[in-house]
């Protein structure tokens, strides 16, 4: 027979045998998870830090009914003062707006009959870069005949930029949007920059 003592002996060898054989996780593995679980929950922090910053509004978006192709009358509700001057045997009405603040110092805008034949936008020193201007009409220059001018979608458009090397952030200095054919539908602005 085994007494009471002994047993109690026994169970704490037992024991003591178990805690070492128990498994341990060596060093490296202990660090390796738990860099894991901090890259994890940076990746995580990016995610949501991304889906907070605001995408860029397009410029443009404001005077989409005033685009090439719209009617002449649909300037009023931006408050454009215009002028009249003999060019010729005929006079031409021209009209201007001047934001006070914003990416453009002027917009300008030419008739073509009763409906808005050109627009001209003067911008603010450094505001606005060619690749602004390329995204907001889903217009792709490479391939184009020109960087200084293009065309598509239903508009031409020139701009005037410092002289340099290509790229996509050089700063325009002045736009102008014309209607690519006369005979064209009304265009507008890709649904998904606005």
């Amino acid at each position: 027979m085994i007494n009471v003592d002994q047993r109690l002996r026994w169970q704490n060898e037992q024991v003591r045998q178990l805690r070492h054989k128990s498994i341990h996780l060596p060093r490296l593995l202990t660090v390796t998870a738990l860099m894991s679980f901090g890259l994890f929950v940076a990746a995580l922090a990016l995610v949501f830090v991304s889906r907070s910053v605001d995408t860029p509004v397009n410029p443009f978006a404001v005077y989409a009914d005033i685009l090439p192709g719209q009617l002449w009358s649909n300037m009023e509700a931006h408050g454009f003062e215009c002028d009249s001057y003999n060019a010729g045997n005929t006079y031409i009405e021209t009209c201007s707006l001047r934001p006070t603040s914003g990416i453009f110092s002027r917009v300008s805008v030419e008739p073509d009959g009763d409906t808005i034949g050109a627009l001209m936008f003067s911008i603010r020193q450094n505001t606005l870069t060619l690749g602004d201007v390329a995204l907001a009409f889903g217009i792709r220059l490479v391939g184009q005949p020109s960087r200084n001018s293009w065309m598509g979608g239903d508009y031409s458009a020139s701009v005037w930029m410092d002289m340099g090397q290509f790229s996509y952030f050089q700063p325009v200095h002045h736009l102008y949007l014309y209607r690519s054919e006369p005979d064209q539908v009304v265009g507008s602005l890709p649904s998904d920059s606005v």
